[in-house]
């Protein structure tokens, strides 16, 4: 592609000429923060310099335009479609406490907990002699225990776990086990379960539904999503302004 730019560039009419007008504001804008990265202050053969680099930078950047790196390179539209979206939108001051309540309520079915597990665990490393050969007499030996933990091997987690939901137990013990509790019925043993981190036995002590989250627990989220359905809205609202300077045609689809 570059060389095909560079063809491409080569082959148009040289007297085709376009006007660059180096403006003293943007010298000036160069030479400040050279100083700052420096610590010296600017002399007339910087300034000479930094104006001859404006000058390349601004032939570079239309020439990339002309051939067309602005859009076929998907990093350079990546970069141009979020500095697009960031232009379109003002700032926008913080919420009130009454509009994050009014927030709260409008979108009060959105914030509830997931449902999550209680749950306790009989642990064998992967190097542990201890690891029950017959799972289901294993299992038979868990259900009359006193302390079925004493059965198994010490966990640095522990052994007993509350309001754990899916992810969470994926994270610990990961995806196998989070699906065997979801179908697995309350007070019964089950297992083995391997992990990353060794075999486990499990009983499930509760299964918790979900719940509505009140105001004070979703509070410290509320303002950012407040603020992202603002900026959200705006951008919205920007760009079908936008749109309206277009004539869009879309292709019919094949079905």
């Amino acid at each position: 592609m570059i060389y095909l730019g560079f063809a491409y560039i080569s082959s148009r009419d040289i007297d085709e000429k376009q006007r660059i007008e180096v403006r003293a504001e943007v010298v000036q804008a160069y030479l400040k923060r050279d100083e700052e990265l420096s610590g010296k202050k600017s002399t007339e053969e910087n300034r000479a310099q930094t104006i001859e680099n404006i000058i390349d930078e601004e032939v570079m950047l239309r020439e990339a335009y002309a051939v067309g790196y602005d859009k076929t390179d998907p990093r350079v539209r990546k970069r141009l479609l979020t500095l697009m979206r960031s232009a379109l939108t003002p700032s926008v001051a913080d919420p009130t406490v009454t509009q994050l309540q009014e927030f709260y309520q409008q979108k009060k079915a959105e914030f509830l907990s997931e449902p999550s597990y209680d749950y306790e665990q009989v642990y064998f490393s992967h190097v542990s002699e201890k690891v029950p050969q017959d799972p289901k007499v294993f299992i038979g030996e868990l259900e009359v225990a006193d302390e079925p933990i004493k059965l198994g091997e010490v966990y640095s987690y522990g052994h007993l776990f509350r309001g754990q939901g899916r992810e969470r137990v994926a994270m610990y013990f990961g995806g196998e086990m989070a699906e065997a509790m979801e179908s697995q019925a309350v007070g019964e043993w089950f297992g083995p379960v391997r992990s990353r981190v060794g075999t486990h036995y499990v009983r499930v002590i509760n299964k918790n539904e979900a719940r509505q989250l009140s105001y004070e627990e979703v509070e410290p989220y509320l303002k950012e999503s407040w603020l992202f359905e603002q900026i959200e809205q705006q951008q919205d609202a920007a760009l079908k302004a936008l749109r309206d300077k277009y004539e869009i045609e879309v292709p019919e689809s094949d079905a």
